[in-house]
C-alpha cells in the first residue's frame, strides 16, 4: 500500500512539476487512523490512543510553507475543507465546524488548540468521546467511565491521572471543553 500510495503521490508532482504548478500548489497528505496490533491491549482502530486516533499528515507548498515546519497543536480531517478553501481564496462554508490549518501552517498562530472526536464502535471500548489538547487526553463513554492522560508526562498513555489531585482544576476545564463541544455540536 505504501509503494502504490508512493507511486501516485509521484504521478502527481511529476505532473504539478511539467506544467509548471508544482510551486503554486497546496499539497497536503493524510493517513487513517492506525491499527492498534495489540498495543494497549486493543487489536483493531477506532480506539481512543495516539496509535490510533492521531494520524500523520504532510503539507508542502514552497510558497507558503516554510520546509521543516512542524505543528503540534492538534488538527482533525474537518480542518481540511477551511484549509482548502482559504489556499483558494474561497470563503469558509457557513455553519462548518473546521478551521484552517494554513496559520499553523504559516508561521502565525494556529487557530485550533483543542481537538474532538468521537466513535461509535461495537469493539474496543465502544462508543468514546475525546477531547485532546497539546498536553492533555480526556476520554468519556457512554457509561459515564472517564480518562485523562497527561500527554507531556506519559506520551505513551499508560497512567490514568483522572484520580490524580494534581489534575483536578485541569479535569475540569477538560470536562468543560467536552460539555461546550457537545452543546455547538449538537
Amino acid at each position: 500500500t505504501i509503494s502504490m500510495l508512493d507511486e501516485q503521490v509521484g504521478r502527481v508532482l511529476a505532473k504539478l512539476k511539467a506544467l509548471g504548478q508544482l510551486d503554486r500548489t497546496l499539497i497536503v497528505v493524510i493517513g487513517d487512523n492506525g491499527f492498534m496490533h495489540g498495543s494497549h491491549d486493543h487489536r483493531a482502530k477506532s480506539v481512543w490512543y495516539e496509535e490510533s486516533a492521531r494520524v500523520p499528515a504532510l503539507a508542502r507548498w514552497p510558497s507558503r510553507i516554510k520546509a521543516g515546519t512542524v505543528v503540534s497543536t492538534p488538527a482533525v480531517s474537518i480542518d481540511l475543507m477551511a484549509t482548502f478553501a482559504e489556499a483558494a481564496g474561497a470563503k469558509r462554508a457557513e455553519g462548518r465546524e473546521g478551521m484552517s490549518l494554513l496559520p499553523g501552517l504559516t508561521g502565525k498562530e494556529p487557530l485550533r488548540t483543542i481537538a474532538y472526536s468521537e466513535v461509535q464502535a461495537e469493539r474496543e471500548g465502544g462508543h468514546w468521546q475525546l477531547v485532546r489538547t497539546v498536553k492533555l487526553k480526556y476520554v468519556r463513554f457512554t457509561s459515564g467511565r472517564e480518562l485523562l492522560y497527561d500527554l507531556e508526562k506519559d506520551p505513551g498513555e499508560t497512567k490514568d491521572v483522572l484520580g490524580d489531585a494534581a489534575y483536578a482544576d485541569r479535569l475540569k476545564e477538560m470536562r468543560a471543553h467536552w460539555k461546550d463541544w457537545l452543546e455547538r455540536t449538537k
